[in-house]
C-alpha cells in the first residue's frame, strides 16, 4: 500500500502514469455513482452469517504502559443490533467483479487497481480483469479505506463498525471468551508472521478454524478495515454499536481490526490499530437487517 500511495501522488502530477494499467484504462468516470451496482453480481447469501444482537463488554481490562494496550481501554458495555457479516474476508475473485463492473475506474479519478504494483493480485486478459492464478480465493489486499467502503456499498452492504466487528469476532451470544476469534491457540484460527513462512500474499480464506459463529480469519489473514475513525482509547466511545466518527486528531485514520499474515501472533481479540497503508489491508462486509431475528 505504501508503494500505491506513492504512485497516487505521481498520478496527481501526470496522467501518463495511468497507462501502467493498459492503454484502455481510462481514468475519469463521471457517469459512475459511488456505490452503484449496475452489474449482475450479488454477494453470496450463503456467505452471510447472522449475528444476533446483544450486549457485551468491549475492550480490555488490562492496563499496561504500552500504547497498544492502553488503547483497548477502558472496557465498556456496548449493545449492538442484529446484523449479517461476511463469513470470509472479501476475496480477489469477488473483488474482480467490482473492478470489471466499474471498468477499473474509481470515483475520485484513480484506477482501482494498478497492475504493475508490487502486491497486485490481478492481471488483465482479453480486456477482463481477473485474479492471477492461485489468487482466486485469497482475501483481496493492498486496499485503502474509501475503496473498501465503496465495494461494500456496491453490494448493498457497508463496512462493520468497530463494535460490530469485535462482537462478531468474540462469537456474539455464543461467545466462549477465547483470547482469539475461535480459540485460545492463535495457530488454530489465524495466519501470522510465525506461521506464514514469509509469504508474499494472503492465504486462501477458510483454511483455519472458524469462531463460534462460523466466521473465519478474524484473528489473522489480512487486517480488516472498519467504519470508525481512530481514537487512542475508548473514552466517550458510543455504547450503541454505532461507528465512532467524531474526529480526534487523526481524522485521516480509520480503525482496522484482527491481524495480518505479516503481523506478530500477539493480536488478541481486543487488539486494535489504525490504517497506516500496509499491504496486508483487507476487509469484510456487513449487511443490515430490518428486525432482530426471533
Amino acid at each position: 500500500m505504501k508503494s500505491k500511495l506513492k504512485m497516487l501522488g505521481v498520478l496527481l502530477v501526470s496522467a501518463m502514469v495511468f497507462f501502467s494499467c493498459g492503454k484502455d484504462d481510462e481514468v475519469k468516470n463521471p457517469d459512475e455513482k459511488k456505490g452503484e451496482n449496475s452489474g449482475k453480481w450479488t454477494y453470496p447469501e450463503d456467505e452471510k452469517v447472522f449475528v444476533e444482537g446483544g450486549t457485551f463488554m468491549m475492550g480490555s481490562k488490562d492496563i499496561g504502559n504500552d500504547y497498544w494496550l492502553k488503547n483497548q481501554t477502558p472496557q465498556h458495555e456496548v449493545t449492538v443490533k442484529s446484523f449479517y457479516i461476511g463469513k470470509y474476508e472479501v476475496t480477489t475473485k469477488q473483488f474482480a467483479e467490482y473492478v470489471n463492473a466499474k471498468k477499473n475506474k474509481y470515483i475520485d479519478g484513480f484506477p482501482i487497481i494498478i497492475l504493475d504494483s508490487e502486491y497486485c493480485q490481478f492481471e488483465k486478459k482479453n480486456g477482463i480483469y481477473q485474479p492471477k492464478e492461485g489468487q482466486e480465493n485469497r482475501p483481496v489486499m493492498d486496499i485503502w479505506w474509501k475503496l473498501a467502503k465503496d465495494f461494500a456499498e456496491w453490494v448493498g452492504g457497508r463496512l462493520p463498525t468497530e463494535a460490530e466487528w469485535e462482537y462478531a469476532a468474540r462469537g456474539g451470544k455464543k461467545s466462549k471468551n477465547y483470547t482469539y476469534a475461535g480459540s485460545n491457540n492463535v495457530d488454530e484460527v489465524a495466519w501470522h508472521s510465525g506461521n506464514s513462512s514469509k509469504a508474499i500474499y494472503s492465504f486462501p480464506v477458510g483454511q483455519k478454524k472458524a469462531n463460534e459463529l462460523g466466521i473465519y480469519d478474524m484473528s489473522g489473514n489480512v487486517w480488516e478495515l472498519c467504519e470508525d475513525k481512530w481514537h487512542s482509547d475508548y473514552t466517550n466511545a458510543p455504547t450503541d454499536g454505532s461507528a465512532w466518527i467524531e474526529t480526534n486528531g487523526r481524522e485521516d485514520k480509520r480503525v482496522r481490526r484482527g491481524g495480518g499474515y505479516m503481523s506478530s501472533n500477539e493480536r488478541s481479540i481486543t487488539y486494535r490499530t489504525y490504517d497506516d497503508g500496509d499491504e496486508d489491508n483487507g476487509f469484510r462486509v456487513v449487511f443490515d437487517v430490518k428486525e432482530d431475528k426471533k
